[in-house]
């Protein structure tokens, strides 16, 4: 059995903002605006997700729950 992928609070919080309709688009969504992104940290937390969000399948981000968190 595979170990559970744990998403951080920005991680989440990033992956509920550009959530799409399946990973390949959410992973997109995240991926078009990073040449936008100044900030250094933020973009080390969007590449972060992306390569978590890679690494999940399909069924597993349908089951998670992806909340924004102030």
């Amino acid at each position: 059995m595979r170990e559970t992928t744990l998403f951080s609070i920005e991680e989440s919080n990033i992956a509920a903002i550009y959530r799409g309709k399946s990973r390949g688009i959410t992973i997109q969504s995240i991926a078009s605006v990073l040449n936008n992104i100044d900030d250094r940290n933020m973009r080390e937390v969007m590449l972060s997700t992306i390569e978590k969000l890679a690494n999940i399948t399909d069924e597993e981000f349908e089951k998670t729950k992806f909340v924004f968190t102030d």
